[in-house]
């Protein structure tokens, strides 16, 4: 692939029931800040960048689309776009439905870019460094995503995908994970390649998996994929309670 472009989709949207019942935790302010406008400028500094696409809850592009005015290109290092298209598109009820859309959307807009990255936006301590490393690989034709290592002994529950974020219900069966494996978490971002997206994405299929993410189909359907060391910053911001540690990361990272 000659086409040294690529697109992004920044997902945006969702309840966020675990951080707040009133407030989207994407636009709760870090340092006077929006967390997902940290992650829209870390996006604007990657220089392949064509098409920023935002997934957003119902009835708040308006919001999201007034903070996204205030970016000012000329102060972005060390790469300032000129020609980036930023969309702000209704998101769905489960982040693979924002994805799910976000990639239609793509799609109706004739993207030309051979690579997509789909980014969490309560993720926004990411590096300009990690998502370089994942560039390279996708350029390869390999999917990627980053991997950290997990210190902590995982015990596996008998919890039910429906009732996965139903929040401190320790009233479970648990067990513990062999020590003969090491556990690993993945992050985003992640990137695929435009090419599998008719086939893999856009389907029933993908619909039924209910995929927590994206490499989870390109492991599902075996397609090339390669993990990178992911961020120990890299955290997503799921509770209210992360929030003083994503300050304590801020004053870190000035």
């Amino acid at each position: 692939m000659s086409n040294n472009k690529a697109d992004v989709l920044l997902v945006a949207g969702g309840s966020s029931l675990r951080f707040s019942k009133s407030t989207n935790k994407t636009l709760y302010l870090l340092d006077g800040e929006p967390i997902f406008l940290r992650s829209v400028k870390k996006w604007l500094s990657f220089e392949p960048l064509n098409h920023l696409i935002i997934t957003v809850p119902h009835g708040q592009s308006d919001i999201f689309n007034q903070y996204l005015k205030q970016i000012s290109l000329t102060k972005l290092k060390p790469y300032k776009p000129k020609k980036v298209k930023i969309t702000v598109i209704n998101g769905g009820k489960e982040r693979y439905h924002s994805v799910l859309l976000a990639l239609k959307e793509l799609i109706s807009q004739k993207s030309d870019s051979p690579y997509i990255f789909i980014h969490d936006a309560a993720r926004p301590f990411f590096s300009l460094n990690l998502i370089n490393k994942l560039w390279e690989i996708c350029q390869t034709g390999f999917a990627s995503a980053p991997l950290i290592k997990i210190n902590d002994l995982i015990r596996l529950s008998t919890l039910h995908d429906a009732d996965a974020d139903a929040d401190d219900n320790y009233d479970y069966d648990y067990k513990k994970q062999s020590n003969n494996f090491k556990s690993y978490a993945t992050q985003t971002p992640q990137v695929i390649l435009r090419k599998w997206v008719a086939q893999y994405f856009i389907t029933n299929q993908y619909l039924k998996l209910k995929p927590r993410d994206e490499i989870s189909i390109i492991e599902h359907h075996s397609l090339p994929l390669k993990f990178v060391e992911g961020e120990l910053f890299n955290i997503k911001i799921t509770h209210f309670s992360d929030i003083k540690f994503a300050n304590d990361i801020v004053k870190l990272l000035r």
